[in-house]
């Protein structure tokens, strides 16, 4: 189950991440017209048998890449005013990790990995919803000016996937904290 959760996230990011991909590479080719869009309907409807298995692939491939780079560009500002502050010494960190992973109950253990799923999937709407926002406003720029209020709403949603990785980051570290100080005190 932990397995296929993790799957279904990493396509979640991938599928986010190629929708910016896509709008921003059609900001700079031409509006197409209605038969040009049928055309390429029917296209992808004869071949869309044969791309299934690739567009999981490259979807899947695309969400881990999109994770790795949200993960790391948000640990730049956060790790160390969050976990590092609150656990001083890295190994601590660790250590209740490791106390909650070996000692905790099959429950707990699901619901910190739960907690981290939630991290991971709000970690990549920050990175892909404002990069979205960036690719309509692109399309803004070359006026399609009905792009302005969703580039907005993606900005907004944006700030409220922060939001929830923020307060999600901190009640996940503040969370491994007490549970390690309590099974260490139990041992």
């Amino acid at each position: 189950m932990p397995t296929t959760a993790l799957f279904v996230e990493v396509l979640v990011v991938g599928a986010m991440t190629l929708a910016w991909l896509v709008t921003l590479f059609a900001a700079f080719l031409p509006l197409p017209n209605s038969a040009q869009i049928a055309a390429l309907a029917s296209l992808i409807r004869e071949a869309s048998p044969l791309l299934v298995l690739p567009s999981f692939a490259l979807t899947y491939a695309v969400g881990w890449i999109t994770n790795f780079c949200s993960e790391r560009f948000l640990k730049i500002f956060f790790q160390h005013r969050i976990r590092d502050n609150r656990f001083g010494d890295p190994k601590r960190y660790e250590m209740a990790r490791l106390m909650m992973f070996q000692h905790g109950s099959d429950e707990l253990v699901h619901d910190v990995l739960v907690d981290r799923h939630i991290i991971r999937l709000a970690r990549g709407g920050v990175m892909n919803f404002t990069l979205l926002a960036v690719a309509l406003s692109i399309h803004g720029l070359h006026g399609r000016t009905l792009a302005w209020p969703f580039a907005f709403l993606c900005l907004v949603f944006a700030a409220l996937s922060f939001a929830q990785w923020l307060t999600r980051y901190r009640s996940h570290y503040a969370r491994i904290e007490r549970i390690g100080d309590f099974l260490s005190k139990e041992r």
